[in-house]
C-alpha cells in the first residue's frame, strides 16, 4: 500500500521502469501495488526504501501465523509448561503461549492463546483434543473488532511488522521512536495525527470549577509582564491559553456510561443500595442476595423514570414565547444534522470520499468567496491608496482609554456558556470561572494591544463549519453556508475595541437614521413597519408607491478592506481605533472543519470576519454613505435595502429607476 501523493503518476512510472509492469489500483488514500511472488515483493520493498517512499505491506493469508485458543487446561498451569507440552507431545513449532485473564478482576482463565508458524505440521493443531492427559478443545482466536494501529508510525490499518513509514513518537509527534523521546509528558496531550491539542468533549466530561480556579491561582505567576513589542504579546497569549487549558484538563474527568450528575439525594441513596446489593450477590452468588439486588434495581429504575418524567414536564411547562425558550426548544427538535455526502470536485468532477478531501473542496470554494468583487475604478482606488498612505505617514500620539478589569467582568457576566469555542479550545464557561489573577493578566494584555495598535495573529484564524442551505444539492460545495467560530479571547478583545469605536460613532451620528441593522432598540420588524406605514400614507394621499428591493450577494464576505479603512479615516475616527481595526482586518485565515478533520489554512482576501463582535458594526459603517436622493425613501437593514418612491399615477413611478444613482 503506497501512500498516494500529487505526483503518483510519475512515481508509478519509475516503479514500472525499475521493476517491470506492476499492477496498481486506487485504494482510498493509498495506491495498491500487487506482486506475483516473494522475490518481486522483496525487490519492490527494497526500491521503495531506497526511493524514500512511504508504504506498508499486507501479509498474505498463507503467510500469517496460526492463532488458536485452547480451553480446558487448569488455570494454575504456567504458560511455559503448556508450550513445552505442545512441543513434546505434538512436535509443533510454537512462537508464543499466553494465558488469558478475566477483564475486570484479572483472574487467570483456563484459556491459553497459542501462536504458531504457518506450516503443514502446525496445521495439525486443529486436530488436538487432549493435552497433558486432559481433554481440551481448540478454537480459532477471534480478534477484538476495531481498527489496527501501527506502533511504529501510529497510523491506521496496518501493523509495525510491515510498516515502511518513518517512525513517529506517540508522545510528541516527532520523527523518532517512543523509547527515544526525551520530552516530558504534556499537561495537555496532543493528537499526533493532526498535531492539535486534545480537547475533551464538553458534553461528556464533568469539571470541578473550584479546582480549575485553584490550579490557575497555584500555577500561574501573578507578575504582570512588561511587553516591549507585538511578538511578545503573541508569546504571552499562547502561554496564558496553555495555562487555562491545562487547568481545565486537570480539573475535568470523563463521565462514566449512564452517569447522572444532578440526581436528588433520595435517588442517590437508592443507587447506593442497588450497588451494594449487586456486590453482595456477585461475591456470594446466593439466590436470596440476587432477589435483594433485583428489588433494589427495580426501585432505582422506577425512581429514575419518575424523576426524568417530572423534570421533563416541569421544563415543558416553563417554556414561553417571551424569553425565547419555546422557540429555542422548537429549533432544537426541528434541526436535523446530517453528514456531508460525497462532494463533487468542481475541477475533476470526481467525488470526495474522505473528510479531508471534503474539507479541502469546501475550503477552495470559500476561498474564492472571500474576495472583493472585480469592479475597478482607478480614480477611487487612487483616492483610497493616497488617503491611507497619508494617514500612515502622519505619526500622532497614541492616546487611548485603558481597559479596566471591571470591563472584563461586566462582559463575562453577560456571555452565554453554550457557545462553541474557536481554534484555541477555550469556552465561555472557562472564561466565567477565571480567577482575579488571570483577569488582571488579561487586562494587562488588552492594554498592550491598544498601546501597539496590534491585534494578535493567533486570534485571526477562524474554524468554519459548513451548513447546508435549505433545498440545495448537498453534493456541491456552493450549496453550503460558512459559519465561523472565533477564539473567545478574540471576541473579548473585539468588545473593548467596539466600546471605544461606538463612543466616536455616536458622536458623529453613525449609522444614518435609515439604517436599522445592528442598532440599539431597532429590528427588522421596526423597519418593515416603517415601509408599510410609508405605503399606507401614500395610499391615503392617493399616491402610487414603487419599490426596489436589493440584497447584495455575499455582502459581508466581499467588503473591500482598504475602502473600509479609507472610510474610517474620512469619518475622523481616533488614529488608535483606525490602526487596531486595520490590524484586526488584515492577514486573517480560516480552516474548514468536516467532523474532526480540518482543511489546510486559507487566507481571507476580503470581507469582515463572520462571527466577530466588531464586524457587523464596521460593515454598517461601510454601508453608511449609501446615496440618498430627494423624494426617495431609503430603508436599510445591514445590506438589505428597500428604495421607495411615490407618484400621483403608476405611470409616473415608471421614471423612478432613472432617478436612482448608486
Amino acid at each position: 500500500m503506497l501512500k498516494r501523493t500529487d505526483n503518483f503518476h510519475e512515481v508509478l512510472k519509475k516503479i514500472n521502469a525499475e521493476l517491470g509492469q506492476v499492477e496498481s489500483k486506487l485504494g482510498g488514500p493509498y495506491i495498491k501495488l500487487y506482486v506475483k511472488d516473494e522475490l518481486e515483493h522483496r525487490k519492490l520493498t527494497k526500491y521503495l526504501k531506497i526511493a524514500d517512499l512511504e508504504y506498508f505491506t499486507m501479509t498474505p493469508r498463507s503467510e500469517r501465523p496460526i492463532k488458536v485458543v485452547i480451553r480446558g487446561i487448569p488455570p494454575e498451569t504456567p504458560a511455559e509448561y503448556v508450550k513445552e507440552s505442545l512441543i513434546e507431545e505434538y512436535k509443533f513449532e510454537i512462537e508464543k503461549v499466553a494465558q488469558l485473564t478475566q477483564f475486570k478482576t484479572k483472574r487467570p482463565l483456563p484459556i491459553y492463546q497459542i501462536t504458531l508458524k504457518n506450516n503443514e505440521v502446525n496445521k495439525g493443531i486443529w486436530n488436538v483434543n487432549t493435552l497433558m492427559l486432559v481433554k481440551v478443545t481448540v478454537r480459532k482466536f477471534e480478534r477484538k473488532t476495531g481498527t489496527i494501529q501501527c506502533f511504529n508510525c501510529n497510523q491506521w490499518h496496518h501493523s509495525a511488522a510491515g510498516c515502511g513509514y518513518k517512525p513517529r513518537c506517540i508522545k510528541c509527534g516527532g520523527p523518532h521512536a517512543k523509547d527515544q523521546c526525551t520530552e516530558k509528558p504534556k499537561d495537555v496531550p496532543i493528537c499526533i495525527n493532526y498535531i492539535i491539542p486534545i480537547i475533551l468533549n464538553k458534553r461528556k466530561v464533568t469539571t470541578n470549577w473550584q479546582t480549575f480556579k485553584n490550579y490557575l491561582n497555584s500555577n500561574v505567576k501573578y507578575a504582570l509582564p512588561n511587553i516591549s513589542n507585538p511578538s511578545e504579546i503573541e508569546i504571552h497569549i499562547k502561554n496564558l491559553t496553555t495555562d487555562i487549558l491545562n487547568a481545565y484538563h486537570n480539573s475535568s474527568r470523563p463521565l462514566k456510561p449512564n452517569e447522572e450528575l444532578h440526581l436528588p439525594p433520595h435517588i442517590r441513596d437508592l443507587k447506593t443500595v442497588r450497588n451494594r446489593s449487586k456486590k453482595v450477590w456477585q461475591r456470594s452468588r446466593d439466590p436470596v442476595s440476587k432477589n435483594s439486588y433485583n428489588i433494589a434495581q427495580a426501585r432505582f429504575r422506577s425512581a429514575i423514570t419518575d424523576f426524568n418524567q417530572t423534570s421533563y414536564s416541569n421544563e415543558i411547562e416553563q417554556l414561553n414565547i417571551y424569553d425565547g425558550s419555546l422557540w429555542q426548544r422548537t429549533k432544537r427538535l426541528k434541526t436535523k444534522r446530517s453528514n456531508i455526502p460525497q462532494l463533487k470536485n468542481p475541477n475533476s468532477n470526481l467525488p470526495a470520499h474522505t473528510n479531508l478531501e471534503k474539507a479541502e473542496i469546501l475550503a477552495n470554494h470559500f476561498e474564492t468567496q472571500f474576495t472583493s468583487n472585480d469592479i475597478r475604478d482607478p480614480n477611487t482606488e487612487n483616492t483610497v491608496i493616497n488617503s491611507i498612505a497619508k494617514f500612515n505617514s502622519n505619526s500622532s500620539p497614541n492616546k487611548f482609554k485603558n481597559v479596566k478589569p471591571s470591563e472584563i467582568t461586566d462582559y463575562l457576566k453577560k456571555i452565554k456558556i453554550n457557545k462553541t469555542p474557536g481554534m484555541d479550545g477555550i469556552t465561555n464557561k472557562m472564561l466565567k470561572n477565571l480567577p482575579l489573577k488571570i483577569i488582571l493578566k488579561l487586562t494587562n494584555i488588552y492594554n498592550y494591544l491598544f498601546k501597539f495598535n496590534y491585534f494578535p495573529n493567533c486570534w485571526k484564524t477562524a474554524r468554519i463549519l459548513p451548513i447546508l442551505k435549505p433545498g440545495k444539492d448537498p453534493t456541491h460545495a456552493v450549496s453550503y453556508r460558512p459559519i465561523s467560530l472565533l477564539p473567545t479571547l478574540s471576541k473579548l478583545g473585539e468588545k473593548f475595541i467596539l466600546n471605544r469605536y461606538m463612543k466616536h460613532a455616536n458622536q458623529i451620528k453613525i449609522p444614518i437614521p435609515q439604517q436599522f441593522g445592528f442598532t440599539a432598540q431597532l429590528s427588522t420588524t421596526h423597519q418593515l413597519l416603517r415601509v408599510i406605514e410609508h405605503i399606507h400614507e401614500g395610499k391615503a394621499n392617493r399616491l402610487a408607491t414603487a419599490a426596489i428591493f436589493l440584497d447584495i450577494a455575499k455582502a459581508f464576505d466581499k467588503v473591500w478592506i482598504q475602502g473600509l479603512i479609507h472610510k474610517l479615516i474620512a469619518y475622523h475616527f481616533p488614529p488608535y481605533i483606525i490602526k487596531i481595526i486595520c490590524s484586526y482586518l488584515q492577514d486573517r485565515y480560516f480552516t474548514v472543519a468536516v467532523k474532526d478533520t480540518d482543511s489546510s489554512s486559507r487566507k481571507l482576501n476580503a470581507g469582515v470576519p463572520q462571527g466577530g463582535i466588531l464586524a457587523p458594526y464596521i460593515f454598517v459603517l461601510f454601508m453608511n454613505d449609501v446615496p440618498q436622493q430627494r423624494n426617495i425613501t431609503l430603508s436599510l437593514y445591514a445590506d438589505d435595502t428597500a428604495i421607495l418612491a411615490q407618484g400621483k399615477t403608476p405611470e409616473q413611478t415608471l421614471t423612478f429607476p432613472s432617478k436612482i444613482t448608486l
